[in-house]
């Protein structure tokens, strides 16, 4: 507030002004223009010739005490203030200390005329970006400036595509709508980028699918999709789709395709694909087909797994039948169902070529399904020539330990989980009985694996569930270094896991480090962290895609499948980005949840982080529905995201 000399000076400039209006301005007001006490000191009242004592006169030199005389200016305006601080001495409602009002007069005082403060100011923001909406400061003016507005909200004032009205645009790690819940958001299969449908009713494509490396050797990798169930000149022969880069448009997943075509009736060709790279060094990607159900020779759904050559495949597309591939690796068991599961090992061998793994589920070496996983070398399969039979061509395999235990489904290679610089094997059996009625197991084999027939209970880790039911082992993914401890890690699920909902499922992140051998045990208490699922039956974690950096921040994240979210079965996948540590709840603590849109579709029951598919140097998001009905009831699709909210 200014002191007493800036209203004094007021004053002077508030005369200065008049006076340029032609008016006379008195300075001192309520004084006589001479002293009374002098007069009393003139006056001959006393007769005597003597100087007068005051007497009555001499008095009235007091009055100055009152205010209205002497030392002491008046209050003209009769406010409280004296004129020597009172800046408008003619208006009672202007003084010091009174209510600031937006007049245009300096009601208080201050030098200053619809100050901020004053009673009816108003309210406002500032609007900086121009879209609408203000930052959190609230400011006050009589007159507000071009940018203020009455609304605030906005989380990012100097971008104005970020709002609270704004549509949030999920996985681009900006809160656009401004809810500061979390950067997480929500999608539906709808919204895919691509839609690859199944030919036609219970092909239930998409069970399974994978990066193909490049097959037609323009430089960017292509995909190869599973649709077991595809009929075309049989009853259920199944199909194995090969998409060229780019994938293209939504449609059939035939369109523009190879079709890998199988040629017996249920023999399910595409029940499991595997991209291998140019495994033959002639320039083109080479891929793995399994036909789990085929019949080999005299044995019933012996199985068998085809390599298809990149280079061998007719220009621009079209069918091959399987059996024009010359080169395959063959069950030998009746319902032994050789290529029930395919997956990468990584250099078990340690000869500096990646390795694959076969499973059979059925096998019977141990026990009735008990089943099987079979080691391929790289070398065998470079060399492949013409049809061999699994027994010749496998350097290990290991066999089940239970009857119905179902080994060989949910196989991973992770890299070196325990440091030593040769890469590890992960294998699991979600129906195993060993504890209990399918408390599930994971076996986890330091690399350098052994050769010939290998029982997996000899395994250097076994990892297990909690109780009956809970399913351990229901999937398997390899994590990278997910911690940041400089060790690979493993994630693995329980898809049954009622840690916090009863069947709900939970997935966990198994640590790789130097320790990992002393870790058997339950897998809920040896893992390093978990992730909790959303809630009850909802089989989480069915499927997992968890070795790719999605949002290119340099850290691996992780896709998890949940086929029976919803209320109906329309399945879902959730997005989690790296790096991990403390637990967390998919309710809350995912980056995105894309939903199935569809009844009984399923969507979940697979995943993939693919690279290159879509655009170079991009991660795209692949979930499989493989009961979805937009090609037919129970055809099956694939959808593709690159950013979510396409």
């Amino acid at each position: 507030m200014p002191g007493l000399q800036d209203n004094v000076l007021g004053v002077g400039r508030w005369a200065r002004a008049l006076a340029g209006f032609g008016l006379l301005i008195a300075v001192g007001c309520g004084q006589d223009p001479e002293p009374e006490g002098k007069d009393g000191e003139l006056s001959g009242d006393g007769g005597d010739g003597a100087v007068d004592s005051g007497g009555a006169d001499g008095a009235d030199g007091a009055d100055g005490a009152d205010g209205s005389d002497g030392a002491n200016p008046a209050d003209a305006d009769g406010d409280g203030s004296a004129a020597d601080v009172d800046c408008d001495d003619t208006d009672p409602a202007v003084f010091p200390g009174a209510v600031e009002l937006c007049n245009g007069v300096d009601d208080d005082c201050d030098g200053d005329e619809d100050e901020s403060d004053a009673e009816d100011a108003i309210e406002f923001f500032l609007d900086l970006d121009g879209d609408g909406f203000g930052g959190a400061d609230i400011y006050r003016a009589c007159s507000p400036p071009t940018e203020a507005v009455y609304v605030a909200g906005d989380c990012n004032d100097g971008d104005l595509a970020i709002r609270p009205d704004a549509v949030e645009v999920c996985g681009d790690g900006v809160d656009n709508d401004c809810d500061s819940a979390s950067l997480s958001c929500e999608t539906t299969a709808a919204e895919a980028l691509i839609t690859r449908y199944g030919e036609g009713a219970s092909a239930t494509a998409a069970q399974t699918f994978a990066s193909a490396g490049d097959v037609n050797g323009d430089g960017l990798a292509d995909l190869i999709v599973g649709a077991p169930g595809t009929s075309v000149d049989a009853v259920g022969e199944g199909v194995a789709y090969i998409l060229p880069s780019a994938v293209g448009s939504s449609g059939g997943l035939h369109e523009g395709a190879w079709r890998i075509v199988g040629v017996e009736d249920g023999g399910s060709v595409g029940k499991a694909v595997h991209g291998l790279g140019d495994i033959d060094g002639d320039g083109f990607g080479d891929a793995l087909v399994g036909g789990f159900q085929v019949d080999s020779g005299r044995f019933i759904n012996a199985g068998r797994v085809w390599l298809v050559r990149g280079g061998d495949l007719p220009a621009g597309g079209g069918d091959v039948l399987v059996d024009e591939l010359p080169d395959s690796i063959d069950g030998g068991s009746n319902y032994g169902w050789f290529g029930g599961g395919l997956a990468s090992a990584g250099d078990l061998d340690n000869d500096g070529l990646d390795d694959v793994l076969i499973g059979s589920t059925g096998d019977r070496t141990t026990a009735a399904a008990a089943g099987a996983v079979s080691l391929i070398t790289g070398a065998t399969l470079a060399t492949l020539d013409g049809a061999l039979p699994a027994a010749t061509a496998a350097r290990t395999k290991w066999v089940g330990e239970n009857t119905l235990d179902y080994l060989g489904a949910r196989l991973a290679g992770p890299g070196d989980l325990d440091g030593d610089g040769i890469d590890d094997l992960a294998i699991a059996a979600d129906n195993c009985n060993t504890l209990g009625s399918q408390y599930g197991r994971v076996y986890l084999f330091w690399g350098p694996v052994a050769s010939g027939t290998v029982p997996v209970a000899s395994a250097d880790v076994l990892l297990d569930g909690l109780a009956a039911g809970d399913r351990a082992g229901g999937a398997l993914a390899p994590a990278g270094d997910a911690d940041g401890d400089g060790y690979r890690d493993l994630w693995a699920s329980v898809t049954r896991d009622d840690y916090t909902f009863e069947d709900g499922g939970a997935v966990f992140l198994v640590a790789g480090g130097v320790d990992l051998a002393g870790l058997s045990g339950p897998l809920r208490e040896m893992a390093r962290m978990r992730i909790n699922s959303p809630g009850t039956s909802q089989v989480f974690g069915q499927a997992l895609a968890g070795d790719r950096d999605w949002d290119g921040d340099g850290e691996n994240d992780l896709l998890v499948g949940v086929p029976q979210y919803g209320a109906s079965g329309e399945g879902a996948a959730y997005l989690f980005t790296g790096p991990f540590g403390a637990d967390r709840d998919a309710a809350t603590d995912h980056r995105a949840l894309i939903a199935g849109d569809g009844v009984s579709d399923h969507l979940g029951s697979a995943v993939a982080l693919l690279p290159d598919v879509l655009s170079p140097g991009r991660v795209a998001l692949g979930l499989g529905a493989y009961e979805d009905d937009g090609g037919g009831n129970d055809a099956g699709a694939l959808f593709l995201f690159q950013d979510l909210g396409e």
